[in-house]
């Protein structure tokens, strides 16, 4: 009986050891391709965080300002301001009130009983809130007290209601470039409503 020659037996070129071309090509690609969705993840993640982070600031300087403007603005009435009703101006001047004969109030109940009639004791100290040229909002006093409320303030407008003189409208609008160069915008309105009015 003849054996048969089967390719089964056949002998094998040798095993060569490495990778062709090719597969070194497709390697190379698909390395380049998860490299660049890296770079790209990571720099997306690094423009919202430097834009965040000026989009907080810009916030925190309108904060800033308007809680410190508001609280003062309650304290006082209409006839204490220079804004007169239906108006508006970028700045605003008023008084404050001020227990000025020393009694430990504000309030004097003034006429005969039972018909007393309160009138509130006001400082004859001016205070002015205004935006500055370096784009701050400052807190000036007559008696020449000075101080800075905020930074990055490009826009600043208080105005009062025809029919609502009591109401007090902070219009204020901030602005501030981030580390990569863009532009930051912000803005809020306040109401106040003047408690002694």
């Amino acid at each position: 009986m003849s054996r048969k020659f089967s390719p089964k037996y056949a002998a094998k070129p040798p095993r060569a050891y490495g990778f062709t071309l090719i597969e070194i090509m497709v390697a190379a690609c698909i390395f380049l391709v998860l490299i660049s969705m890296a770079f790209l993840t990571l720099n997306t993640g690094m423009n919202a965080w430097f834009g965040g982070s000026a989009s907080v600031e810009v916030r925190n300087e309108i904060v800033k300002a308007l809680n410190t403007m508001g609280n003062e603005l309650k304290a006082t009435a209409p006839a204490q301001t220079n804004l007169p009703s239906g108006g508006s101006a970028t700045s605003i001047t008023f008084h404050l009130p001020q227990d000025i004969d020393g009694d430990g109030t504000i309030i004097n109940w003034n006429g005969v009983a039972p018909l007393y009639e309160p009138t509130i004791e006001w400082s004859p100290t001016t205070v002015t809130y205004e935006l500055n040229a370096s784009q701050q909002v400052i807190r000036r006093t007559s008696q020449g007290e000075s101080r800075i409320l905020a930074n990055n303030i490009v826009g600043l407008q208080f105005s009062s209601p025809t029919t609502q003189s009591h109401i007090i409208q902070i219009n204020i609008s901030a602005q501030k470039r981030d580390r990569k160069g863009r532009l930051v915008n912000d803005a809020a309105t306040l109401m106040i409503k003047m408690r002694n009015s």
